[in-house]
């Protein structure tokens, strides 16, 4: 259906139950007509099942079940005012009837009747509890009416019932969104100078990887806070992720100045310290992080790595056993155990750690190619080395 995503079932059942209830008051020509809409409905003859339906109600002018099926066919075609004129006499033929306000308050959504449309899912809502639409659309007309505090809760409702539901995902993440925005507005118009105002700018920013943007604005949170702590790290990280690894070291070092247990600084250093193949400090940097954080699989990784470099192979074994466990499914790990087995003379282990390598590296590959194939590009290679796969993503 047109809008409904999941209502078909519940339009089956709310038919049949209408013809059940009138069944005494219906004359069976009628019932006839209807049964002849339905069928005409479901093969989507939706002009026959409009001749049906209408010769169902010319018989029985009070078959609540014809005008409501009237307007479930004038919704497939795009009528909504029609549609709309159906949904009202049905539910004022049945008031009891949660389903035909819940259509009302579609169509009067989509007509931009927004108030109209609140007021009758919010019926919709109490008459059909833990149901999904209605909790949608009424967060929606919410949403149109800025009513943003209402509107949360009631998607949030509707994602309790589907939590994978991207309509409701959709429409959650515009609420939290205004919500953010308002949020952050008061606190500009509060405290324009604010070294907040320039957090907020930095981590938009980064998120849009404007990257010389919010380094700009963690650069202004320093001239305000000289030693704040996180932003020479934040500042890092944006470097680092542009591979810019010499001024991305240098602002992890001053961060560590400032705050020598910040773990994000000394992994990431000691990963910028394992490239340059500066073995010994990286394996003090990542030693460090890893006292403060030890499920960290990247830092046991690199510190594996450092280790495997500096022939340290028996402790390099317990890190990238360790790295592992937290990450099973990164190729890379099982590539250094390879390795490293190999240098212990243990050709069983590093027979199955080369075959996990192996395996891993050709799962990502389909993933890889998969993802490509849905965005109709080609992304990736026909084939990787395993110098390439070791390096990819790390």
């Amino acid at each position: 259906m047109r809008f409904l995503f999941s209502c078909a079932p519940l339009v089956c059942i709310l038919a049949v139950t209408l013809v059940a209830q009138q069944a005494g008051s219906i004359p069976s020509a009628a019932v006839a007509s209807f049964q002849q809409g339905q069928q005409a409905y479901k093969a989507g003859d939706y002009d026959s099942a409009l001749a049906a339906y209408k010769q169902a109600i010319s018989l029985a002018p009070k078959f609540a079940g014809a005008h409501f099926n009237l307007g479930l066919t004038y919704h497939e075609q795009n009528r909504p005012k029609e549609a709309l004129d159906s949904f009202v006499l049905a539910r004022k033929l049945e008031p009891s009837l949660a389903a035909a306000d819940l259509f009302i308050g579609i169509e009067q959504y989509t007509l931009h009747g927004y108030v109209e449309a609140r007021d009758a899912l919010k019926r919709a809502a109490n008459g059909m509890p833990r149901k999904k639409e209605p909790l949608l659309w009424l967060g929606k007309a919410h949403l149109a009416l800025n009513e943003f505090s209402a509107a949360r809760a009631a998607l949030e409702a509707a994602r309790e019932v589907d939590a994978r539901d991207p309509h409701v995902l959709y429409n959650l993440g515009l609420v939290y969104a205004q919500l953010s925005q308002d949020s952050y507005r008061a606190m500009y118009q509060s405290a324009p100078d604010s070294h907040l105002v320039d957090l907020v700018l930095a981590a938009a920013a980064a998120a849009q990887k404007n990257y010389p943007e919010a380094i700009s604005r963690y650069e202004k949170v320093l001239q305000k806070s000289p030693g704040a702590p996180g932003m020479h790290e934040a500042i890092g990280a944006l470097y680092f992720e542009q591979s810019k690894f010499s001024e991305a070291k240098a602002a992890f070092e001053e961060e560590l100045k400032i705050d020598p247990n910040n773990t994000g600084a000394l992994t990431r250093l000691g990963m910028i310290l394992v490239h340059e193949r500066q073995y010994e400090p990286a394996i003090e940097h990542l030693g460090r992080s890893l006292k403060i954080a030890p499920d960290m699989g990247i830092t046991h990784l690199y510190l594996g790595r450092a280790l495997l470099r500096t022939d340290r192979a028996k402790e390099a074994v317990s890190h990238l056993s360790e790295a592992a466990r937290l990450d099973p499914e990164d190729a890379s790990v099982h590539y250094q155990l390879w390795q490293a087995y190999g240098k212990l003379g243990q050709q069983e282990r590093a027979a199955a750690a080369q075959n996990d390598f192996r395996r891993l590296s050709q799962v990502r590959f389909d993933r890889e190619q998969a993802r490509a194939a849905r965005s109709r590009e080609i992304t990736v290679p026909a084939t990787l080395t395993e110098e390439e796969i070791v390096n990819r993503g790390r």
